[in-house]
């Protein structure tokens, strides 16, 4: 029995819930939909395929960067269907952070290419943790609550089987971070002046 690699399935599997859903809301053109940013689900989708690239170099799991670089494609073509498509001087910049991710694992090999795309996981992640900031009431709960769920179910795993998968713990590590933050400004901060 490897748990650590069922935990990574339990956490795949809430990452696709969590997916699912949001493409369901965009489509049918959920009110909080709105929320959701384009680029930062775009650019998860690369990073995490980059992750999942690198983990398979380094005979480590794949599952969970994986199902999140597959469920954050879906939400970001959904988005483009549905019209919702912001593009402005920081997702460029994000983009190139993507760029040199893609160059790095393919000069400097796919430990290098890891840092560098756990890097800009985090800083693809911000424009949807600033709408978090700043229009709290605008953002799911359910969805981002699952993909977080599914960071500490991976992480859980690694800790319970005893495996030093530092790659591994990072990835799912930094998952817990942002979300966490994200999750955190959605409960705790006041609604904006828009709302009230």
């Amino acid at each position: 029995m490897n748990i650590h690699f069922d935990l990574e399935i339990l956490g795949a599997i809430l990452g696709l819930v969590a997916g699912v859903v949001l493409v369901i809301a965009v489509l049918t053109k959920h009110p909080k939909a709105k929320s959701l940013s384009f680029a930062t689900f775009f650019l998860w989708a690369g990073l995490d395929f980059i992750n999942a690239g690198s983990a398979y170099a380094g005979g480590q799991p794949i599952v969970l960067p994986l199902a999140f670089g597959t469920t954050s494609l879906f939400v970001a073509f959904a988005l483009v269907i549905r019209g919702q498509f912001e593009w402005t001087w920081f997702e460029t910049l994000i983009t190139i952070g993507v760029i040199i991710c893609a160059v790095v694992w393919n000069t400097a090999g796919a430990t290098a290419a890891f840092w560098a795309s756990i890097t800009s996981l985090f800083l693809a992640g911000l424009p949807q943790t600033v709408e978090a900031y700043k229009r709290p009431e605008t953002m799911f709960r359910i969805p981002w609550i699952l993909y977080w769920l599914a960071c500490v179910s991976a992480t859980s795993g690694i800790f319970i089987q005893g495996k030093e998968d530092l790659d591994q713990l990072i990835y799912a590590g930094m998952g817990i971070f942002t979300l966490g933050l994200l999750i955190l400004f959605i409960y705790t901060r006041p609604p904006s002046k828009k709302a009230e």
